[in-house]
């Protein structure tokens, strides 16, 4: 979690001379350097332009001013107590412009009650009289880090802006090969099958054919076949008239019957019962369903999606999927890619998620250091998409300041047990979300 720390105090309370320097840096900055000593403001001046900055400095903050009407600086290091114009006044000034550079204060150890007060106008933090060079450097490649972090989130917001689309927020080749695809398909009422990993998307793709098809206007209806208990899924897929079984009180209208002219999503379509199969795939052929204790055939027209995250081919093999059901479905394959193969796109999701949940919590994140950005970029996600969205929103609900760093992000779970076997999905998730509400509460304090 980053938050406006002062970098630890050196025992060495003197001013360093510019020999003593700490390591020059890879990217000359632009600082604007002011303060009424000339003594030490040629030190500092000395200093920061031997470890590679290019530095303007002035001796008033009138003189600063007009500097900063011509020359656009990366960082500000001014003095509180000048005259006639003190730090605040050019602090003040600084807080008008478009992007204002990080500022960061010098003053006494007695001014100290008005450095604090010059942070809460907007000072990035204050050194206190007398520093070392080293509490110097660290404090301002602190602060450039984080001018670098506020300009690569309004970037990437850009981005986000730029690069959505139906749903979808990309930048990856990878995607837009599959948008592509999704679009050229889009048309046909051939039905679709997709394939992928959990987590990767494959409703909001399924959501997306429809979107784009000549049913649009029609219903689009998700079941998941694994979340239904077998009894209930063929009265939830076909319907049922009153008195047909026990429990059945009144006439119930089948998913795909209320879907007719729509399209149908089977979600997790290698958990649909052998038994089920064989009513879908007649269901395919003849175009017309029956309800449970009906004798009245009802004609539908609806678009069939499936989705499974699992090898349907070798479930054929296994005689666990019907193979003629498998050949009715497997008109126009398209497979999701996982997170890891389209990596350009973390950024674009994770941004995203994360002022999703930021406007959820009522909380002021802004976004994600570079360091944290990278974790997110590397990492492997198993779980794709959906882990993603889990992780930013675990880390915006435990971070305390205004920006996710690295220590916020939980470390990914153990991809394997200790017989060497990756655990299943939902002991996985299980597993994640127990952790997830354990630190939440700790956060809230039970609240």
């Amino acid at each position: 979690m980053k938050t406006k720390t002062a970098p630890k105090k050196s025992s060495k309370k003197t001013q360093e001379t510019p020999t003593e320097t700490i390591q020059t840096n890879k990217i000359t900055y632009r600082l604007l350097l002011v303060d009424d000593d000339d003594g030490l403001r040629e030190l500092l001046r000395m200093f920061l332009e031997s470890i590679g900055h290019q530095v303007t400095s002035h001796s008033s903050a009138e003189d600063a001013k007009i500097a900063l009407n011509d020359t656009t600086f990366d960082l500000i290091i001014s003095d509180l107590c000048m005259g006639p114009l003190d730090g605040i006044s050019l602090l003040n000034s600084v807080q008008e412009l478009t992007t204002p550079p990080p500022f960061i204060i010098m003053s006494a150890y007695g001014d100290i009650p008005n450095a604090v007060e010059a942070m809460r106008n907007g000072a990035f933090h204050y050194l206190t009289k007398p520093f070392s060079n080293h509490e110097l450097q660290l404090l301002i490649t602190e602060a450039l880090e984080h001018s670098s972090d506020i300009r690569e989130t309004e970037l990437l917001r850009k981005e986000v802006k730029a690069n959505s689309f139906q749903g979808y927020v990309y930048k990856s080749p990878e995607t837009a090969k599959l948008l592509d695809k999704i679009q050229r398909f889009a048309r046909s009422n051939s039905s679709v099958f997709l394939t992928g990993e959990s987590g990767t998307g494959k409703e909001v793709s399924a959501r997306y054919l429809h979107k784009l098809s000549d049913r649009a206007d029609k219903p689009f209806l998700a079941i998941n076949c694994g979340a239904i208990p077998e009894n209930l899924l063929e009265s939830e897929l076909f319907g049922h008239v009153k008195g047909s079984f026990t429990g059945a009180s009144q006439n119930h209208e089948g998913l795909l019957s209320r879907a007719n002219g729509g399209t149908v999503l089977f979600d997790e379509i290698g958990d649909l019962p052998l038994t089920l199969q064989v009513k879908l795939l007649r269901v395919l052929q003849e175009r017309q369903i029956r309800p449970i204790g009906s004798s009245k055939e009802i004609p539908i027209d609806v678009r069939i999606i499936s989705a499974t995250h699992q090898d349907i081919q070798l479930m054929v093999t296994n005689n666990e999927f019907r193979q003629d059901l498998y050949y009715r479905l497997h008109v126009i394959p398209i497979h999701i890619p996982p997170l890891r193969d389209r990596r350009e796109d973390i950024p674009l999701l994770a941004q995203v998620f994360l002022d999703n949940a930021a406007t959820h919590l009522k909380n002021n994140i802004q976004g994600f250091t570079r360091a944290a950005m990278e974790l997110l970029i590397t990492r492997a996600w198993p779980g794709n998409i959906r882990e993603l969205n889990n992780v930013v929103e675990y880390a915006a609900a435990l971070v305390e300041g205004d920006w996710i760093d690295t220590d916020a992000i939980p470390a990914p779970l153990t991809a394997t047990d200790n017989n060497g076997h990756l655990p299943p999905l939902v002991e996985a998730k299980a597993h994640f979300e127990n952790n997830y509400l354990e630190h939440l509460m700790r956060v809230t304090e039970g609240n």
